[in-house]
């Protein structure tokens, strides 16, 4: 059995006593139960068909904007400069 999920990178903010969510990125993940591993799957060189079906799932869920493409650095909100 396989699963999808998904790893999320929250840039917060805090100023005056106050924390809110300035910016969000997200990595879809591929999980294999046996032999059990999990993989970033837009980072899988070959995929198969359940690859392609879990990315796809996660897009049409949360759109492609917003995903970390292989080798990016991660910044949840640009307009900060990258400061997170």
């Amino acid at each position: 059995m396989n699963q999808t999920g998904l790893m999320l990178f929250l840039g917060l903010t805090r100023s005056g006593g106050r924390t809110w969510v300035n910016g969000v990125r997200y990595l879809p993940l591929y999980m294999n139960r046996r032999p059990y591993s999990v993989s970033p799957t837009n980072w899988i060189k070959e995929p198969t068909e359940s690859h392609r079906a879990s990315l796809k799932l996660v897009e049409q869920m949360y759109g492609s904007e917003r995903i970390v493409a292989p080798g990016e650095k991660v910044i949840t909100n640009a307009e900060c400069g990258g400061r997170n």
